[in-house]
């Protein structure tokens, strides 16, 4: 039996497990419409992994080994609402909306999708081509496809892996969709028993299929010819459930968001040599990640903008504008820079957003009631709190090293209190002084160290 963890009385979302133990997410204070929203976690998949399942998230609403594909077709027609199934950056989106007598309908026909996908090469071929329109689209677009291909460098983003094989898709799909990934959120004009009872017939008793070894995946690389130059440093930060995650994003949102930015500020406002700036987040399993682009036709140094980062020092006045920032982008949305629907590049203005941001959180470890909660969380951030979070970049410093940069390794002169010693430090490029405070977790410093050298400061 399905066991309903809140009460129907109260106000608000309701949790509900089916028997498996996927959790389902109920508000009913949408519109006339139901949406439901099935979110698979992909956030622990390795580059390659990560890249192939976005691709086969295509596939999902292709034939399943119950209906084919114009069958398929007319179900999705008869439920009369819209469907979607795609990658929506650390996880698999299914979305489909409908009305509340057709629920059951709808309810069949996700469960199809995720439990029986026949990845015939038809669909293969379908979701092909969906990929590498997607590429296309961010190899126009200037600095998107270096932060791709950027992140997957630092094994914190997907590679392009356009081609699977039926064999392939099985056996990843057999790894990824299974219920313990899965979380569940439905918003509308429906209760929740309603709920419960529908989706617990199609999906209360799945249990995932034996994961078999994925054969070798290859990636695409592509490297699309620009004017513009891209300069990235990305910087880990704490994971969405921790106590310090609101801080985190309100310090990245202050160097990066909005013409108050520390990068507007440095790249367009005073050397005007920005054509494009901004941050792009990722949520990992064990972590949050938040890469820094400026893209622009004047060439901008790495070590440039790392160096800018890491010594970025809010200020109360930088800390209330980040806050206001992610706030009214929490609530209305913004561009999406990925061209997708993803965590923190959508609002709350519609009921697949609000169902989305519901799921999320669950998935993520921090209950789906953080959704509700958020925004006071980030008002109530303070400079000490922003100030810890940038702290943590200074001490992990020696991580920011961009992509193409070499690490060297040199001896320095300590010439403080009238001493002279020898001391090792390193860095990404030659520095234009002999010394750098680096973490006590460099290599270098932990070499002289060993050896008695005084650190360099």
């Amino acid at each position: 039996m399905i066991s309903a963890l809140a009460a129907t009385a109260l106000l608000g979302p309701q949790l509900t497990r089916l028997p498996n133990g996927i959790p389902v997410i109920v508000d009913t204070g949408g519109k006339d419409l139901v949406t439901i929203q099935v979110l698979v976690r992909t956030d622990d998949l390795p580059p390659l992994e990560a890249g192939a399942a976005e691709t086969m998230a295509h596939a999902l609403f292709g034939e399943t080994e119950n209906y084919s594909l114009r069958e398929l077709q007319r179900l999705a027609w008869t439920i009369g609402g819209a469907v979607a199934a795609e990658s929506a950056g650390d996880c698999i989106r299914l979305q489909v909306t409908t009305t509340r007598n057709r629920l059951r309908p709808a309810a069949a026909f996700i469960s199809d999708a995720l439990r029986r996908p026949a990845f015939t090469q038809v669909s293969l071929d379908e979701a092909r081509k969906a990929a590498i329109h997607h590429r296309d689209w961010l190899n126009r677009t200037p600095p998107l496809a270096d932060v791709f291909s950027h992140q997957a460098t630092k094994t914190v983003g997907p590679l392009f892996v356009p081609n699977l094989t039926p064999d392939q898709a099985h056996a990843l799909h057999a790894k990824v969709v299974r219920p313990e990934r899965v979380a569940i959120a439905v918003v509308g004009d429906v209760d929740a028993d309603t709920v419960a009872t529908a989706l617990g017939a199609s999906l209360g008793h799945w249990r995932g299929e034996d994961a078999a070894p994925i054969s070798s995946l290859l990636a695409v690389k592509d490297s699309p010819e620009s004017a513009f130059k891209t300069s990235l440093v990305t910087v880990p930060g704490p994971h969405p459930k921790d106590a310090g995650f609101a801080a985190w994003l309100v310090a990245c949102v202050a160097v990066a968001e909005g013409k108050g930015s520390a990068l507007n500020r440095e790249f367009r406002v005073s050397r005007g040599a920005a054509y494009v700036l901004g941050s792009y987040l990722t949520f990992r399993k064990a972590a949050s990640y938040c890469t820094f682009y400026v893209s622009s036709t004047n060439e901008i140094r790495n070590d440039e903008l790392n160096g800018l980062v890491a010594s970025f020092a809010p200020d109360e006045r930088a800390v209330d504008r980040a806050k206001a920032f992610l706030v009214g982008r929490y609530a209305v949305g913004g561009p999406t820079e990925v061209g997708r629907f993803g965590a923190f590049s959508i609002g709350h203005e519609t009921d697949a957003a609000r169902a989305f941001w519901l799921a999320w959180w669950d998935l993520k470890g921090a209950g789906f009631g953080r959704d509700d909660v958020f925004p006071s969380l980030v008002q109530k951030v303070s400079l000490a709190q922003v100030t810890e979070a940038t702290k943590k970049w200074h001490l992990r410093r020696h991580r920011l090293i961009p992509p193409g940069s070499r690490r060297r390794h040199r001896l320095g002169i300590n010439l403080a209190a009238g001493r002279v010693g020898l001391q090792w430090c390193s860095s990404p490029r030659p520095l234009p002084r002999l010394c750098r405070l680096w973490s006590l977790r460099s290599p270098c410093t932990r070499w002289a160290k060993a050896r008695g050298l005084p650190r360099l400061r």
